[in-house]
């Protein structure tokens, strides 16, 4: 199982990818129980959900994940596990979004493919898996379908997303789509 620490966490965190492969392998012809809720970050963004939700202009949702992709793949040398963290206080939308998309485009494909696959396997927070997602909804290759197909279980947060980069893929095929929820490997 892959965990990670975070400065002044309590200790190790589940991957979500993690914690969607174990939930699925438990009973894989089902849907994951209460949509895989409780998710493993829960304690960690406690304090979102009491928050007032902003009303700001929804156009606008997106411009704050996409100035730090763009800060993020404009520098040469930055590695995904950089924004493993990076996406806590933004607003992540949990579904296509053109700012998003547009700075996934404006960077090298290859880069955003494996940012986005770090992100997904790897990360303990849903805002970060959410953008890893995203990322790869602009663009993903054939080995990138169980990625997708999993994370995408979290249904609540992350099914949108995963069903929309699945039937959308440049150049992909439909039988991603169609099979969407056969996971089994």
């Amino acid at each position: 199982m892959s965990v990670t620490t975070e400065p002044g966490s309590l200790g190790p965190q589940t991957a979500l990818f993690e914690h969607a492969l174990r939930l699925h392998q438990q009973d894989p012809d089902s849907p994951l129980p209460r949509d895989g809720e409780p998710y493993p970050d829960d304690e960690r963004h406690r304090f979102r959900r009491q928050r007032p939700q902003n009303r700001k202009d929804q156009r606008l949702r997106g411009v704050d994940v996409a100035v730090i992709l763009d800060v993020h793949f404009g520098k040469a040398d930055a590695q995904p596990s950089e924004l493993a963290d990076a996406f806590c206080e933004a607003d992540v939308p949990i579904h296509h979004n053109e700012h998003i998309a547009a700075a996934a485009l404006h960077a090298d494909r290859q880069r955003v493919r494996q940012t986005g696959r770090w992100l997904v396997r790897n990360s303990p927070d849903r805002c970060s898996a959410t953008v890893g997602l995203a990322l790869l909804a602009t663009d993903w290759a054939e080995e990138d379908i169980p990625l997708i197909q999993i994370i995408g279980l979290l249904s609540h947060r992350f099914g949108p997303l995963a069903a929309e980069a699945l039937r959308h893929r440049r150049g992909g095929s439909r039988a991603a789509w169609s099979n969407l929820f056969d996971c089994s490997e």
